[in-house]
């Protein structure tokens, strides 16, 4: 399989979240951001990988179980993280993909979903031929002027705290992205839906992103929130990541601006370079909102999903 990985190095590079980065050559970030993080990822029991043969065509499907999301929806939760092969027949695929889905997707109401490059159109072709279901079209944005940031009105705000958690979580689910992976799933009731991402909204005060900013509203709870990590070095630049966003305007309009300029204002403090984000083609709102903020388009990809009922 490490062959595969290999043989494939071209086109690996549509997988690596920061494919955005000058000044790194592609080789550099396919081995350090696709092969070695998946090749460490198999000495965790959590991910394996399926081998399917067909037509003498080896294909190498790599699967992570999900425990968060298995015991919150109550039913087993799969990300598959890559398909590996090295031909060009769609028949082939669709047949691996079809032998697959049969011998391993078959545990009752299993969820299974993967990301697929826009790039990668034979395994998109081949995955919908198969009974999985176009769920998103993913923009992932990323801004390079972090460090050159200044000159803007400063803004009162503050980190959440744990007393903010039950606040942040009815925000959450009041200004639920109807197109996000969950809510956008028709298989995946509504209301789960909502609980799911107030859910992530109150882990994510609770310790699961680094940072939760919030208007400083001392008369009254937080109507907002950004939540964002700490930077990752990806040779030698420094990558941070918006984890989510959620602003009641009902209560003051323009925060989610506010919030994400004081962000980056603490971010500089972490001397980062880039700062990325992702949304989908179909929230404008959210991709106008980062465009005029000036973050640049990156790539796209494809969530498909497949649930046995």
């Amino acid at each position: 399989m490490k062959n595969l990985f290999i043989k494939k190095q071209n086109s690996l590079i549509n997988y690596s979240p920061y494919r955005f980065i000058k000044g790194l050559n592609k080789e550099f970030l396919v081995n350090k951001t696709v092969i070695e993080p998946t090749l460490d990822d198999f000495k965790n029991e959590d991910v394996k990988v399926v081998e399917i043969n067909e037509n003498q065509s080896e294909h190498f499907f790599i699967i992570k179980k999900l425990h968060w999301d298995s015991e919150y929806f109550g039913f087993e939760h799969y990300k598959i993280v890559n398909v590996l092969f090295d031909h060009h027949n769609i028949n082939i695929l669709v047949k691996a993909i079809n032998s697959f889905k049969n011998d391993y997707c078959n545990i009752s109401k299993a969820y299974y979903f993967i990301d697929i490059p826009s790039e990668e159109t034979l395994l998109q072709q081949a995955f919908t031929g198969n009974g999985f279901r176009l769920i998103e079209s993913r923009l992932n944005y990323y801004y390079d002027q972090v460090k050159d940031y200044k000159g803007r009105e400063r803004f009162n705000t503050r980190l959440a705290n744990k007393n903010d958690a039950e606040y942040l979580k009815e925000v959450a689910m009041k200004m639920k992205n109807n197109f996000d992976r969950v809510h956008a799933d028709a298989q995946i009731d509504s209301i789960i839906a909502d609980k799911y991402i107030g859910q992530f909204a109150f882990n994510s005060v609770m310790g699961f992103a680094d940072f939760v900013l919030v208007p400083n509203t001392d008369e009254k709870p937080p109507f907002g929130f950004l939540a964002f990590n700490k930077p990752t070095k990806v040779g030698g630049f420094r990558v941070s990541k918006l984890v989510l966003a959620a602003i009641d305007n009902s209560e003051e309009k323009g925060w989610l601006n506010k919030l994400l300029s004081e962000a980056i204002y603490l971010l500089q403090d972490y001397n980062v370079d880039y700062l990325t984000t992702i949304t989908q083609s179909s929230n404008a709102p959210a991709f106008k909102t980062w465009e005029k903020f000036g973050f640049k388009l990156s790539n796209v990809t494809n969530i498909l999903a497949f649930k046995n009922d």
